[in-house]
């Protein structure tokens, strides 16, 4: 497969896919997109697709000049529309409820608490600007469940804190998408080193960061862009063979996000082969992601040991009363509609569908790797078994879905860069 079968590629779908943010928020300024921006846009949008179609198969700089071409397009407009999001709140709405998501709302509450010796996890988050963040069930207005729990693992509230202090001096007030947007870039540099032939990395890159399917998610702030980072970071250590590195990372996705903590079966058979490959232990690795969990979540675990479990975990798996309502396009849905669960807050056992549904899916994913155990193979594995285990669960929303068309996409975008270079 030759880098430019398609030439052209990447610069049309950087067009086609950056547009619609382009026309729908405004870059680098809380008013309005002024003209001159749209006008450095388009010359640089069809200077791309000209070199393109045009120079690129003569010049021997190609993936340079390609490379630089995506990368300033990606910060005009992305870093654009982030700097704009930030300093529009930061202007008018200051910690309050503007074009964010709730759980942009309650990390900022939740770092308040923090500095002031109150557990997180305990608290509830009435009186707080998340409190106002509008809510509803079905068509009706509803008493937001998030406001009883702090429902993310602790990572996600501590690597909030370098931005914390920082955003002190500059701009002069925290903004709780600060760590979102710069993982977002983080990730997508370490798609580019990740994925070999740049062709296939400039484009996972330019899908990553402008799918429709995830952008309005990104910009208001759900925090999938923090855990893939966390993850696709683990995999590159893993594929490197930086066996230490990885299980920190891995451990640290963990913390991030619930999400993550499904990968593990695959991550763990995957650094399991690798390491009888490489002649290296398998029990380090496994010490430092244990080492490291332990060291971030005892200290909450101590602090309160029940309102961790209830935030982190019942409050997802509906075994409590203020669990996270059925909803969504999965089963818990379709058994709602179907009249066998009769409210959306009632308990119901999804965790046999899960588990049922999940270990098949497990079984076949063990199996193709077994064959081959490639990082796209664990990426479309853990993108799989995910679906699986979420589309059988309590809940299966908007956001998640949206999160998994990235994955699959990052999972092909591999697959086709391995057949290149392996």
């Amino acid at each position: 497969m030759s880098s430019f079968r398609f030439p052209g590629i990447e610069s049309i779908l950087i067009f086609i896919f950056s547009v619609p943010v382009v026309m729908h928020y405004t870059l680098w300024s809380s008013y309005r997109t002024p003209t001159y921006l749209f006008a450095f846009y388009f010359i640089f949008i069809f200077a791309f697709i000209g070199y393109s179609i045009v120079f690129a198969r003569k010049d021997k700089h190609v993936d340079l000049i390609q490379t630089i071409f995506t990368w300033i397009l990606i910060v005009f407009v992305l870093g654009g529309v982030m700097v704009s999001e930030i300093s529009e709140r930061g202007r008018i709405a200051r910690g309050l409820n503007h074009h964010t998501h709730d759980i942009v709302l309650q990390l900022e509450a939740a770092i308040r608490f923090l500095n002031i010796g109150k557990n997180p996890y305990q608290e509830t988050y009435f009186g707080t600007p998340m409190e106002s963040w509008p809510y509803s069930e079905g068509d009706k207005p509803a008493i937001n469940p998030a406001l009883y729990h702090f429902v993310m693992p602790p990572m996600y509230l501590l690597s909030a804190y370098p931005f914390y202090f920082v955003s002190k001096i500059f701009p002069g007030y925290f903004e709780g998408r600060m760590p979102l947007y710069f993982a977002t870039f983080l990730l997508l540099f370490i798609l580019f080193i990740f994925i070999k032939d740049k062709t296939i990395a400039r484009i996972a890159i330019i899908i990553t960061a402008f799918s429709p399917a995830t952008i309005d998610y990104l910009i208001e702030g759900r925090s999938d862009m923090l855990v893939l980072c966390f993850t696709i970071l683990c995999f590159y250590f893993l594929e490197k063979k930086q066996f230490i590195f990885s299980a920190i990372i891995a451990a640290l996705a963990c913390l991030t996000k619930q999400t993550a903590w499904f990968f593990l079966p695959l991550y763990g058979y995957i650094m399991y082969i690798y390491c009888r490959s490489a002649k290296r232990s398998f029990i380090m690795p496994v010490v430092a992601f244990l080492v490291t969990a332990i060291l971030l979540v005892t200290p909450f675990l101590i602090w309160n040991f029940q309102a961790f479990i209830e935030s982190t975990v019942s409050y997802l798996s509906g075994s409590i009363p203020t669990s996270y309502p059925i909803a969504g396009y999965g089963l818990g849905m379709i058994l709602y509609e179907a009249g066998i669960i009769h409210t959306i807050h009632e308990s119901y056992p999804f965790w046999i569908w899960q588990c049922i549904l999940g270990i098949v899916a497990y079984i076949l994913s063990f199996n193709w790797l077994k064959i081959a155990p490639r990082m796209s193979r664990l990426i479309l594995s853990y993108g799989v078994s995910l679906f699986v285990i979420w589309w059988a669960g309590r809940y299966f929303n908007n956001s998640h879905i949206a999160y998994m068309s990235t994955l699959m996409a990052i999972g092909v975008c591999k697959m086709w860069d391995e057949e290149i270079h392996i």
